[in-house]
């Protein structure tokens, strides 16, 4: 028995093939990774003739994907039992655009948490090192001294905290039964270590985010300043 989720890839060849991907293991894994699948057989064909052909080559590339990706409920890995909607996942701004297949890497770090009215995602002046999405309900953060906000599905939270954790300075609590997506900075970390291409794309994405929270934090600032001081911002 093998679990597969959708974005899995598997390939079943003769040993005309097999016998010489001993050395090439890096190779074949750039292979399964970045050629489409209608090519992926032809192309493992050529290496094996070009390797010397000692023996008949078959091979068979099969991808499994979902029948609808729009609608689709992936499961996520053993241990979780909560499906998650693709269709949300990819408006985020760390999955837009993504492959299937990148996109399925990324789901196998993320954890789904689903929580009652009232629990707590994050509580103020604890260790905040994950991003938050919500995929479901609606998350109020809560913080003395200024009126709570509410975070509905699709929005997320703690971006920055993927490059560095900090302390949390406002407290994360559901508004009715609410299901959340996290990415930990150290699974996050690890997956860019064990994938650096992917890595690539998500550092990128993170960056451009990251700067425009900050930019929006700046201008925030800019037009208090100018409501204290009774001037317009230029």
């Amino acid at each position: 028995m093998l679990d597969v989720l959708p974005c899995d890839r598997f390939v079943i060849c003769s040993d005309g093939l097999s016998d010489y991907l001993f050395e090439q293991q890096h190779w074949f894994r750039e292979q399964l990774e970045q050629q489409p699948l209608e090519d992926l057989p032809s192309s493992l064909i050529q290496f094996a003739n070009n390797a010397g052909g000692h023996d008949n080559i078959t091979v068979v590339a099969v991808d499994a994907l979902p029948d609808d990706e729009a609608g689709l409920n992936v499961e996520m890995p053993p241990g979780s039992q909560t499906g998650v909607d693709l269709a949300t996942v990819r408006e985020v701004f760390l999955f837009r655009g993504l492959s299937l297949a990148q996109m399925s890497r990324v789901m196998n770090i993320c954890v789904v948490q689903t929580l009652r009215d009232g629990e707590h995602v994050m509580s103020a002046g604890g260790l905040c090192d994950r991003m938050i999405i919500v995929m479901e309900g609606e998350v109020n953060m809560e913080r003395v001294g200024a009126e709570p906000r509410l975070v509905g599905v699709g929005e997320h939270i703690g971006a920055m905290t993927l490059l560095h954790p900090c302390q949390c300075r406002f407290s994360l609590v559901a508004s009715g039964r609410t299901r959340v997506l996290s990415i930990e900075r150290a699974a996050f970390r690890r997956l860019l270590q064990i994938k650096p291409r992917l890595g690539i794309v998500l550092l990128e994405r993170l960056g451009r985010e990251v700067s425009l929270e900050l930019s929006q934090a700046n201008d925030l600032t800019e037009h208090a300043f100018a409501a204290v001081e009774g001037m317009e911002p230029t």
